[in-house]
């Protein structure tokens, strides 16, 4: 698949120039934007990971050895997968929005960062990438990945675990859970 600079530029396998965003910035305006300048102020403040060489987007069933990993999930299920890495790692987890998705928020953010990275799927994604309305975009280096994995075994050995449905009735004494779960402070 061959992509177009912009999204070369957004992975780091091009250079980001004052004309390139300057052009792009006017190409978006009246359309996704009310003007170039609004337009500007979008595309200056997407993450900027350094130079790479090669990017190369695999499924899971082939052999590779990544970098980093792409996972789409409903909320609940990224949802855990945070409190899985959280487990042993307590670190706070960053989403942004600047509306392009894991081009430009999840996978550059975690590249910059070295942690993970959760965003929404942009309109590019759900339309063009089949990306389907509930799914949410979190970007995992591969060396946290044991780290989520260990966390994901830990949390379900106490219970939680996807899916989780209601507790009970709407009369349910739900106050062991409360304890057990938030254990009161002396």
């Amino acid at each position: 698949m061959q992509l177009r600079y912009r999204c070369l530029r957004i992975q780091g396998l091009a250079p980001t120039d004052k004309n390139q965003i300057d052009s792009e910035a006017k190409g978006f305006a009246g359309f996704w934007y009310d003007n170039a300048e609004t337009a500007k102020k979008e595309l200056v403040s997407y993450p900027k990971p350094s130079a790479i060489e090669a990017l190369a987007y695999s499924p899971l069933e082939e052999k590779i050895d990544p970098d980093y990993v792409l996972i789409y999930a409903n909320g609940a299920q990224i949802t855990f997968l945070m409190n899985d890495y959280q487990y042993f790692t307590g670190e706070r987890i960053q989403g942004d929005f600047t509306g392009e998705g894991s081009c430009a928020d999840a996978l550059p953010r975690s590249v910059v960062t070295g942690k993970p990275s959760l965003c929404l799927p942009c309109v590019g994604k759900r339309g063009f990438g089949l990306v389907n309305n509930d799914e949410m975009v979190i970007a995992i280096p591969a060396d946290k990945l044991e780290t989520t994995l260990k966390g994901l075994q830990t949390l379900k050995g106490n219970g939680l675990s996807y899916p989780m449905g209601p507790f009970g009735e709407a009369d349910m004494d739900v106050t062991p859970l409360f304890e057990a779960w938030y254990p009161v402070q002396e």
